[in-house]
């Protein structure tokens, strides 16, 4: 019997046709927050059929060839991006921005960098102090009506950073939840937000409270630990740089950025250690 299962984001959808409880698990897994009952009003823009052949995986989809994967970890690790690029391409009427993204007490931090800066580790150890994770990957940002969507996957820690995320992590929970709070694969390693705020209290959001500040993090360790404010014109050219899609944009967005860091203030940080943030933070968010 084959199942379906339908994923949005920004007003476009996935479809994918699968078999077997161990696809359905992994698909979760990867796309809980983003499922959706049918398509809707939302714009199909990919389907996906996925089949176990032996002891392999195999998909099939529109404008690709078949791709086979010897374990399935690695064919999520395959759709947690090939989803995302697939559900953006087509974006005309936002932001699109490469970044984290968390929430407390009615304001936003977007957290945007390339990737190996520190984003996805800054985003977790929020987390783990009882920020509410949105995403540690791509903010979709409408300024004209003020919403933001963000494409919540499971965070994605690459091998370099596993060891300092680790310290954020019951390992014993991990242990016995197993695939259910994290799956590894080809050099990352894909775990559920809740693992790191188990035991802590977080603030729940119905929605994507409004963009307060913007913190652009870059893991260093030749130079001491620092948060500078930066100029709404330095900001403007940081955030630029992280700004995907752009060439489906008016101007490649550059107005709507330049909008944004006017009235959002934003930093430069610098950080070798987990230990460094909370004094760096503490100067910023003590009214949060």
């Amino acid at each position: 019997m084959i199942d379906q299962l339908f994923v949005a984001f920004g007003g476009q959808v996935c479809q994918f046709d699968y078999e077997g409880a161990e696809l359905e698990s992994l698909l979760t897994f990867l796309f809980s927050k983003m499922v959706v009952p049918d398509v809707g009003d939302n714009q199909l823009c990919a389907r996906y059929r996925i089949r176990s052949e032996e002891n392999s995986w195999c998909l099939f989809g529109e404008g690709m060839s078949k791709q086979t994967f010897d374990h399935i970890n690695t064919l999520g690790s395959f759709l947690s991006g090939d989803v995302l690029f697939r559900l953006i391409e087509q974006n005309e009427g936002h932001l699109a921005i490469h970044a984290g993204l968390v929430s407390r007490r009615g304001k936003s931090l977007l957290i945007p960098a390339e990737s190996g800066s520190g984003k996805t580790s800054v985003t977790a150890w929020l987390t783990s102090m009882g920020w509410c994770y949105h995403t540690d990957e791509l903010v979709l940002i409408d300024l004209q009506h003020g919403d933001h969507h963000a494409f919540s996957r499971p965070l994605n820690v690459k091998a370099k950073g596993l060891i300092a995320i680790q310290e954020l992590v019951d390992n014993q929970i991990v242990s016995a939840d197993s695939r259910r709070v994290a799956r590894q694969a080809a050099g990352i390693s894909m775990i559920l937000p809740s693992i790191f705020s188990r035991n802590k209290p977080v603030e729940e959001q119905q929605s994507i409270p409004p963009i307060g500040t913007i913190i652009f993090p870059k893991y260093s360790t030749a130079e001491p630990p620092h948060l500078s404010r930066l100029s709404a014109a330095a900001a403007g050219l940081e955030l630029m740089r992280s700004n995907v899609i752009a060439r489906n944009l008016p101007g490649h967005g550059f107005r709507d950025v330049a909008n944004l860091v006017k009235k959002t203030p934003a930093y430069s940080l610098r950080y070798s250690h987990f230990k460094d943030l909370a004094p760096l933070f503490s100067e910023i968010f003590c009214e949060w």
